[in-house]
């Protein structure tokens, strides 16, 4: 299976209503469309109610793997100056799990080491 590489991350404004944020992340092997409520404490950022679609593309269930994740959210870190990110998925409408919501996911910045 080739190595799933994150490409580009645009804003969708037209799908997007505060407090909802709609992101099209090109990866690849394909397309996401993500959609979140994003809420900022200090300079943390909480994504609720994370909903993922494929557009496009050969992406199955367990195919992003963490490295693809935590690139993700780090890429968005860095966009917006956040220290941490949250991700707080919706309840699951199918597969294994349907009607559980996954646990929280915290990603942090990392930062340099002081010399």
């Amino acid at each position: 299976m080739a190595r799933i590489e994150l490409l580009d991350v645009l804003l969708e404004d037209d799908l997007s209503e505060h407090p909802v944020v709609t992101l099209r992340v090109v990866l690849t092997t394909g397309t996401l469309l993500l959609m979140a409520e994003i809420i900022e404490v200090d300079r943390v950022a909480i994504a609720r109610n994370l909903h993922v679609t494929v557009l496009a593309g050969d992406l199955r269930r367990n195919m992003l793997g963490p490295g693809v994740v935590r690139g993700l959210v780090t890429r968005l870190m860095e966009m917006h100056g956040y220290d941490a990110f949250v991700v707080e998925g919706g309840f699951r409408e199918a597969g294994e799990g349907r009607g559980r919501r996954p646990r929280p996911l915290r990603f942090a910045r990392k930062l340099p080491a002081d010399r």
